[in-house]
């Protein structure tokens, strides 16, 4: 059983690679139906000796295919190098820096703080916080009644996407690859895999769904604030900043740099 021991850590790691969830194998069968769910629906496509120089294994993977844990595109196959999912959806990850004690609920406190050490001013982080939270507790919350201290919880962020959205998150919270490049194929018409503020604008405006009112006021205060934190000296935002925001990584980077630059202010 050495070698099926083997075949089934190979297939666990494609999955872990590509961001799929580790599958239940426990026979050969599990292992065939494991197998099949990467290849027979012609989502995958495997081939040995390609991409790498070295004769190996290599791999691509259809952009179309959902991503549970990894966010990913054309450019990083693999996601962001050395952001670790900790088997969180790509949604949860993103909200996931918020939640400072790491218990699985951010209260409005722990919002204020994750804006400030981002760099917003008091004021911007109170309106954020009041915003984030009175929209979205009651929609991740397991119960009928409301928390008394609107917490969010992560076990249930997909509960609270809105819609007029990018679509870039399905309603499970996995990653869409394909809509995050179909937001740069489509609006970047000044430089490549870059948007500025205008073109920022006709993409939310294009996403607009009929009297979807709450989400056309969501999706521009969400990728407004993005624009502010990430925009380059240029005033583009780029399409890594973008991936790196949909899972999260974006903020503690930015937090890690503003951290070091006020120790050397100091």
């Amino acid at each position: 059983m050495v070698g099926f021991d083997c075949y089934v850590q190979f297939v666990g790691h494609l999955c872990d690679q590509w961001g799929l969830g580790f599958p239940r194998v426990n026979s050969l069968w599990d292992l065939l139906g494991a197998a099949v769910t990467l290849w027979g629906f012609g989502e995958c496509q495997i081939g040995f000796g390609a991409g790498n120089g070295d004769g190996g294994f290599a791999a691509r993977v259809s952009l179309d295919m959902p991503r549970a844990m990894v966010a990913v595109d054309a450019d990083y196959v693999n996601g962001t190098w050395g952001h670790k999912h900790n088997n969180m959806s790509v949604l949860q990850q993103h909200c996931a820096f918020f939640d400072l004690d790491g218990d699985g609920i951010i209260y409005p406190w722990e919002t204020y703080r994750g804006f400030r050490s981002l760099g917003f001013n008091f004021i911007a982080c109170f309106i954020f916080m009041l915003l984030i939270h009175g929209s979205m507790s009651y929609a991740s919350s397991s119960s009928w009644i409301p928390s008394l201290f609107f917490a969010i919880h992560l076990e249930n962020i997909h509960r609270a996407k809105h819609g007029s959205d990018s679509s870039t998150y399905d309603t499970e919270g996995r990653f869409i690859p394909s809509n995050l490049e179909n937001i740069f194929s489509k609006y970047a018409r000044t430089v490549p895999d870059k948007l500025n503020l205008k073109e920022l604008w006709h993409m939310t405006q294009a996403n607009r769904n009929a009297f979807d009112f709450f989400g056309w006021m969501a999706s521009k205060l969400e990728w407004g604030v993005l624009y502010i934190l990430a925009k380059d000296d240029d005033g583009y935002l780029s399409k890594e900043a973008v991936r790196c925001c949909f899972d999260g990584s974006l903020f503690e980077f930015c937090a890690r740099m503003r951290k070091a630059s006020a120790k050397k202010a100091d």
